[in-house]
């Protein structure tokens, strides 16, 4: 009801500030149209401050209006701040435990370190130690392989011969045949014959078991070579495979060496940065 009242109060103001009252004035009212003209103004003038009343008013009503929707604004801003700081301690608090996770992570790998400088400080003491006789043990090792080529090459000839030896032999075989079907033919004076191709052939097949043995114990002989070839030819890998395990173990140990250089570097400084951010805090 008071807007409404203040309405109307302006409206009529505001129409009574349009009117001309000097105009109503007759003739020869001179003073009667000054006042009129004084009063006009007057009521524009006072038109002119509730219209300017009701403008700041309305201005200060908008004002309030922004006013609380900044108090609101602030509110929830707070809000938000607050609920962001609780979020920072955390994260602060988890920076903090990954800084000592870290650190814990320096320290073994520091004392791992240490542990495979030992290792490979005692590995080389033993490649020392062991130079002289893995030397001999190669040059042993070397000796036995060729001795053990030129058995079996000894053995390949051997079997040579004696299958040139058995081919002699088939060719008796066949002459001592041919003897006992001419003494069948020559009668009596074959039977003698007979004797001495009987006797050829008993010696035929005597030949014939020698050369067996023989073969067998050459492809032995052949067998036992190889055999002993393979097994230095293992130790001499073996010794090999010592040497490039010594010095895979020194590589390694100059890669660890390199590794715990650049990570203790990198760890210091996200330690040092992880402490600032926590500082900040």
């Amino acid at each position: 009801l008071a807007d409404e009242s203040e309405a109307q109060l302006t409206r009529a103001l505001n129409r009574l500030a349009a009117r001309d009252l000097a105009a109503h004035v007759p003739e020869g009212g001179a003073v009667q149209r000054e006042l009129a003209r004084a009063l006009n103004d007057a009521v524009a003038a006072v038109a002119a401050t509730v219209n300017d009343m009701r403008d700041s008013v309305e201005s200060g009503t908008q004002a309030g209006d922004a006013l609380a929707r900044l108090s609101s604004q602030a509110g929830a801003s707070l809000d938000s701040v607050g609920t962001q700081s609780g979020r920072l301690s955390r994260g602060h608090q988890d920076l903090a435990a990954t800084v000592d996770a870290l650190s814990a992570r320096a320290a073994a790998l520091v004392e791992h370190h240490n542990e495979a400088a030992q290792a490979v400080g005692a590995a080389r003491a033993h490649l020392r130690e062991a130079g002289p006789a893995n030397d001999q043990l190669q040059e042993r090792a070397e000796d036995a392989m060729e001795r053990s080529k030129r058995l079996g090459e000894c053995a390949a000839d051997l079997v040579s011969a004696v299958d040139e030896f058995k081919g002699l032999f088939e060719h008796l075989k066949i002459i001592a045949v041919n003897a006992r079907i001419e003494t069948i033919q020559q009668g009596a004076e074959g039977r003698r014959f007979s004797a001495v191709a009987a006797e050829l052939s008993d010696i035929a097949n005597h030949v014939d078991e020698v050369s067996r043995s023989i073969v067998s114990k050459g492809r032995a002989t052949d067998d036992a070579a190889q055999d002993q070839l393979a097994g230095m030819e293992a130790v001499l890998e073996l010794s090999r495979a010592v040497e490039r395990g010594v010095r895979s173990a020194v590589s390694a140990q100059s890669s660890v060496d390199g590794a715990i250089v650049r990570w203790g570097a990198t760890g210091r400084d996200v330690a040092e940065k992880g402490r600032a951010a926590a500082d900040s805090v």
